[in-house]
């Protein structure tokens, strides 16, 4: 892919003097620097990428992406300013690897607890269904069959290198649907920026992750942010969160639906414990239908709406 092409196509203009030239790469980490990449700078807590710059020219870098430029930098790269390099970076990878979210459905679940139990059921039902699905999640990234991909990450959503490399795998492998844990921590480093996500859903929001997000309103918001991708979204009505939530959808024309163990759109009625799980009978608009969970617990019925 040219230069031109790629930066073109994030809405970045090019040089005309790289603009026909082959990009080898794109890398955030300047000791993977080959020629002819692109350098993007990422600010983290430990380490920021600017510092690294010159570096990364003299490794070969053709393109430095960069939010400030300290100093002057050696050699000819053409130096490229934007507003968010996080956001910037996840772009570049899309495109890089072919677009894959246009050719993919996917759903983000996101929420303190919960998350992977929402995921793999969701899994479980559409590969009942007949559909061919993925998964990136805490328990691992899997392609389609199962297949795992990108073993021993160990987040719950990938960085923008793996996570977009992984869905043009699922792309390549036929996959239709992907279902996907989104953690405060990947929308908060934009790590999903290239997504519209068919659904998002909401699970709960509990006091955690202060240590990276301060405190619960940078919390919540790193959390709402998922809906501003979406088509459509999904939330628990009975968690604190709901009524906020709930308004900004309706300020932003967001349509969504609730679940309830009390009262919503879908909500769980005369539940009671079975052999091996819980029976509820699920009310969803007019609808009533009976449902066996093969799980126990109270919070796996909300999991299950």
């Amino acid at each position: 892919m040219r230069f031109g092409e790629l930066l073109e196509a994030v809405g970045i203009e090019c040089p005309a003097n790289i603009y026909s030239r082959t990009v080898s790469a794109i890398v955030t980490d300047s000791r993977r620097v080959v020629k002819d990449c692109i350098f993007v700078c990422l600010s983290g807590s430990a380490c920021d990428g600017h510092d690294h710059a010159d570096e990364a020219i003299m490794a070969g870098a053709t393109v430095i992406v960069a939010e400030k430029v300290r100093g002057e930098c050696v050699g000819g790269a053409a130096i490229i300013l934007v507003d968010n390099t996080r956001h910037t970076a996840s772009l570049l990878y899309n495109v890089w690897y072919g677009c894959p979210t246009d050719n993919l459905k996917i759903i983000g679940v996101t929420g303190t607890n919960g998350k992977t139990s929402v995921a793999s059921m969701l899994l479980e039902i559409f590969e009942a269904n007949g559909h061919v699905c993925g998964f990136l999640g805490t328990v691992g990234y899997m392609s389609a069959n199962r297949r795992k991909i990108f073993t021993d990450i160990g987040m719950t959503t990938p960085p923008p290198e793996i996570l977009y490399s992984a869905l043009a795998q699922m792309r390549d492998d036929g996959v239709e649907y992907v279902f996907m844990e989104v953690s405060s921590h990947a929308l908060s480093q934009c790590r999903t920026d290239a997504i519209i996500f068919e659904a998002a859903i909401f699970t709960n929001l509990t006091e955690d992750h202060l240590d990276f997000h301060k405190d619960m309103e940078s919390y919540y918001k790193a959390k709402e942010k998922i809906f501003m991708q979406c088509r459509r979204a999904v939330i628990n009505a009975d968690d604190g969160a709901a009524g906020r939530l709930v308004h900004f959808f309706k300020e932003n024309g967001i349509f969504f639906k609730t679940c309830s163990q009390k009262d919503g759109d879908f909500c769980a009625l005369f539940r009671e414990n079975a052999e091996n799980g819980i029976r509820y009978l699920l009310k969803a608009s007019e609808e009533i239908h009976r449902v066996f969970l093969p799980l126990y617990g109270e919070f796996q019925i909300m999991n299950s709406l």
